[in-house]
């Protein structure tokens, strides 16, 4: 296929792109043939209709302009079509143009940090938390993938800029059967080829150019759940885009129409009686884990998520059965948190590991236990420099007791409440789940050093 560099007779600036009449962006990822090619047509006021190719995120070459305008654009885009290649799920104004009836976000000026920074307010030590977190949210999704942070932007963007949120919802639907291949190590059946294949559609990735890379971009379950980690930041970046570009309304309504995407109140938590009682508490619920024997806590927040809490009083505390429990998590993790509390991810995904007793929020009386899923202990470890867990209030109701593992279950069986898994009867340490969001309110975040130093 010829191309054509500047100074080349048929060469079009890009700058002169912008002008177009009619744009569209194509892309084919067929894994089998080791396709991962996209397209980009633009039919200029003059006329002159121009084709860019390339390999996502490897190539971009521009080939001789034409005359013939719009029929021979769609004679182009049809003769495409035919051969298996789909129009971009991307957004408007993230890198490049993209075909008509896309969503419209101009360039986002604010970045993560800055919105974070805004929407979050709070001491000198807020901020530093809040700082910590956007990085270590940042680092843990571009050094785990090929998917980058535009820092001019403030948004995670694939090599094809930000992606439509229907696309996301989709590609999130196609992880499952993605995790269930891997989980089972059919990596390389035609089945699960087709379904990377479609995925790499909706959400472009610079995937190199040597054959097989779908083996090291899915090469355990781990690499599921960064994956969805994954649409998690590209779905957040969208929704940050959209709120940062809102226009918002005229009036005295200005303030409260404009869309929020931090409520999120933390205050540090200053009463030494306050920080003494949950020390206690984490001592007192200690479990034989070595691998965090010597860890500590070094700061206490209270957290108030309005929506959660309104949720919990309504539903939660009519439950009743309330405990104080303990959940982990890893750093990268606690913005998304921090914006509209604990989801509850689906297990029948292969993306989501130790779901034991169904889709719910899993929570321990053992601090131990929680405090590793800080370390990444469960995935293998990957200790970080700071360790974060969140006491809470969780409404167990009239909890299921089961007597083995039952990797078969969805729900707490009718008449129940929540799951409590004792340990030694089908687990190694308490589990205690419940199964709406509305059942936990998070009341504290505390962060653990080596002897709290």
């Amino acid at each position: 296929m010829p191309t054509v560099k500047p100074g080349d007779s048929g060469f079009v600036d890009e700058s002169i792109l912008k002008t177009a009449t009619w744009t569209t962006r194509l892309i084919m990822v067929d894994v089998g043939v080791n396709n991962n090619k996209f397209l980009e047509a633009y039919v200029l006021p003059d006329g002159r209709f121009v084709v860019i190719n390339g390999r996502v995120g490897v190539t971009r070459n521009q080939q001789p302009s034409k005359n013939g305008g719009q029929s021979v654009a769609d004679k182009w885009y049809n003769s495409k079509i035919k051969k298996g290649y789909q129009e971009e799920r991307t957004v408007a104004g993230s890198n490049a143009a993209s075909s008509s009836g896309s969503q419209k976000v101009a360039s986002n000026k604010r970045s993560l940090l800055q919105i974070a920074l805004d929407q979050i307010q709070g001491s000198q030590v807020v901020q530093d938390l809040v700082k910590y977190l956007v990085d270590a949210n940042i680092h843990t999704i571009t050094s785990a993938t090929k998917i980058t942070f535009d820092e001019s932007a403030g948004s995670f963007r694939t090599p094809r800029g930000l992606v439509e949120a229907s696309a996301i919802d989709e590609a999130r639907d196609l992880l499952v059967p993605i995790g269930d291949y891997v989980a089972k190590g059919d990596i390389n059946k035609k089945g699960c080829l087709d379904v990377v294949s479609e995925y790499c559609m909706l959400i472009p990735q610079n995937v190199g150019m040597t054959r097989g890379w779908h083996e090291r971009l899915f090469s355990c379950v781990a690499d599921v759940q960064k994956q969805n980690d994954v649409l998690d930041a590209l779905s957040s970046s969208l929704q940050d885009a959209l709120t940062a570009n809102a226009k918002p309304t005229k009036g005295k309504k200005k303030k409260a129409d404009a869309p929020k995407v931090f409520t999120v109140e933390l205050e540090p938590v200053a009463d030494k009686k306050i920080v003494a009682a949950v020390r206690k508490k984490y001592k007192a619920d200690k479990g034989n884990h070595y691998d965090v024997a010597t860890l500590d806590i070094k700061a206490v927040w209270a957290v108030h998520l309005p929506p959660v809490r309104s949720a919990f009083k309504t539903d939660g505390m009519i439950v009743g059965g309330v405990m104080q429990l303990w959940h982990g998590t890893k750093a990268s993790n606690l913005l998304s948190i921090l914006k509209g509390g604990l989801v509850i991810p689906s297990s029948s995904s292969g993306h989501v590991t130790g779901r034991m007793f169904g889709d719910g929020l899993y929570f321990s009386d053992q601090s131990t236990k929680s405090l590793r899923y800080a370390t990444n202990a469960w995935a293998g470890g990957g200790r970080t420099d700071r360790r974060f867990m969140f006491l809470a209030d969780v409404a167990m109701g009239k909890p299921h007791h089961p007597n083995n593992s039952n990797w078969s279950m969805r729900k707490a069986p009718a008449g129940y409440d929540s799951t409590y898994a004792k340990a030694g009867a089908c687990v190694s340490n308490n589990e205690m789940i419940v199964y709406r969001t509305s059942q936990a309110d998070l009341t504290y975040l505390i962060e653990f050093t080596p002897n709290g130093c």
